[in-house]
């Protein structure tokens, strides 16, 4: 379920999924999350899942500096606030921020899907201008749910601390650290 807040023509959408809090800002970025959240990061380490909407290579300086690549994922050396603003980020980027150093498989990402979006899928039927194609409509309805149905099941597969996407769609931030939660929402909600 999630819930709506308006800042001018901007929306900051929230909710929570079992344990885990969710917030999508169209007015953050990575950017915001190093500058003003980064002791959720300090500590971790960051599974780069997509960068640039591909792949992250460590370069030869990261790899001396600690960072790994197994299959499509770079792994962070332990966040400090020495390295926290070296983090490499553009656009189309996907963290999966990790208490424990750990790999794993993945071979999909989410922030390329311009329509991927953690607020439900109804509320495309409820937001529709009434003269929108229905059999359109139904079908984007359908892409959003089968998104986050698949979605859900990583995060509960990977069990990340945090997952933070920025992309098209609005910066994605879930999160099942209630401090975490509270922190990114303060952030967010001054924006």
């Amino acid at each position: 379920m999630g819930t709506t807040a308006s800042r001018g023509v901007l929306t900051l959408n929230t909710g929570e999924n079992g344990e885990w809090t969710w917030f999508e800002s169209p007015d953050n970025t990575l950017a915001t999350i190093i500058e003003q959240c980064s002791n959720a990061l300090i500590g971790r380490y960051i599974a780069v899942t997509a960068f640039d909407s591909g792949e992250l290579t460590p370069t030869v300086e990261e790899r001396a500096a600690g960072w790994t690549k197994k299959g499509t994922v770079a792994l962070s050396p332990k966040t400090t606030r020495a390295n926290v603003n070296a983090l490499p980020y553009d656009n189309y980027d996907e963290w999966f921020v990790l208490t424990l150093p750990r790999t794993f498989d993945y071979d999909h990402g989410f922030v390329s899907y311009g329509e991927f979006s953690l607020v439900p899928a109804e509320q495309l039927r409820r937001d529709a201008d009434p003269s929108w194609d229905k059999p359109s409509l139904d079908a984007a309805i359908e892409r959003r749910d089968g998104l986050q149905k698949r979605f859900w099941a990583t995060l509960n597969r990977i069990r990340p601390e945090t997952f933070i996407a920025d992309g098209d769609s609005p910066m994605t931030v879930v999160t099942r650290n209630p401090d975490v939660a509270a922190k990114f929402a303060a952030t967010f909600s001054q924006s």
